[in-house]
């Protein structure tokens, strides 16, 4: 069942992203409208698609709608975690945490696998362990989201097999998962 996004995960997920990525959830809400799907999706919707669908919200078919929009977010044991769409639409607003990869750490990548140091092709002095990072293309294309597994330091003392980056979410999703 779909309904308007309560006030409580509002403010969840606008301190999750603003401390992830240093960006507000104000900035998606010019845009978007937030709703949630099944106590546990954050979906983001089109305004003018929402225009025309929001009476059904309040209606005795409102347990018909299932799915609007695109999926944003996904709340397990009370984290959020974000889907691809909406790491890609982060990487829409926010290239601050972007991190390139080679050819090879590309293909990996959306195979679901960790990147190793010989995959990265610029790594930033101010990623810290713990760290999101938005994983890209040579392209800049939107690859996925990693977590940073070490800091500079010890980046430039690692071997070429070395995990530097854990694969979050990738783009490789759609073509694993099964029909």
């Amino acid at each position: 069942m779909l309904k308007e996004l309560p006030g409580d995960i509002k403010k969840q997920l606008d301190n999750f992203l603003t401390m992830r990525f240093n960006i507000h959830l104000n900035m998606f809400t010019k845009h978007y409208v937030l709703l949630l799907a099944n106590n546990r999706e954050i979906l983001f919707v089109e305004p003018r698609v929402y225009s025309k669908v929001k009476h059904y919200l309040r209606s005795r078919y409102r347990k018909k709608l299932k799915y609007i929009g695109f999926p944003f977010a996904h709340i397990i044991n009370k984290k959020i975690e974000l889907d691809i769409e909406g790491v890609c639409l982060i990487h829409s607003m926010n290239y601050e945490n972007e991190l390139i990869v080679n050819n090879e750490g590309e293909m990996l990548f959306l195979y679901g696998k960790d990147l190793f140091k010989k995959s990265i092709i610029g790594y930033a002095k101010h990623y810290r362990l713990g760290e999101y990072v938005i994983v890209v293309n040579r392209l800049r294309e939107c690859l996925g989201l990693g977590e940073v597994m070490m800091n500079y330091e010890k980046y430039k003392k690692a071997k070429d097999n070395d995990v530097i980056i854990r694969n979050l979410v990738d783009r490789g999703i759609y073509l694993r998962a099964k029909p």
